[in-house]
């Protein structure tokens, strides 16, 4: 091998090391973790029957910074109750917004979030105070809590993934 040659494979090899020692010796950059895509595992249509009525909610994948849905109880047939829902950043927190009937939005704080189980909350609000969603596997729970005249109240949803 000629002086010359052995020169260009040197230099190719360091040239390789410190590649690869950028790549590796290189500080991790991460990816704020945007809260909207964290709840994702909400997405999907969901379908549950209690007492005579059937319900239903139904969630759209994150994007552009929301999560939006609907929900509609029938009774018999016939549609007795409808909401309107959005999660979305608001400020430094995270928001649900419940429009039941169509009427203006009611705000709930988003006071805890887990792997699958998100809280939002208004005190304000007369009923519910509390709004949960739990997920395990393909079952989904929405349960509403809050205090009526005194007396602590909750009403559970329970709702299996719907194809």
């Amino acid at each position: 091998m000629t002086k010359v040659h052995l020169l260009g494979c040197a230099a190719a090899a360091l040239s390789v090391l410190g590649v690869a020692h950028a790549v590796v010796g290189a500080p991790e950059v991460v990816a704020p973790v945007d809260p909207i895509a964290r709840l994702g595992w909400l997405s999907g249509s969901w379908r549950g029957e209690s007492r005579g009525r059937d319900y239903e909610e139904h969630w759209t994948k994150a994007a552009g910074g929301t999560l939006l849905g609907m929900s509609r109880t029938l009774r018999d047939g016939k549609t007795t109750e409808f909401e309107f829902l959005r999660i979305q950043k608001e400020g430094e927190g995270v928001v649900y917004l419940a429009q039941p009937g169509g009427k203006p939005p009611t705000p709930f704080r988003q006071v805890k979030s887990k792997e699958r189980s998100v809280t939002f909350e208004n005190a304000e609000n007369d009923f519910p105070q509390r709004i949960i969603y739990t997920r395990e596997g393909d079952a989904l729970t929405a349960r509403i809590e809050g205090t009526v005249n005194g007396q602590v109240h909750g009403i559970d949803f329970k709702m299996r993934k719907a194809e």
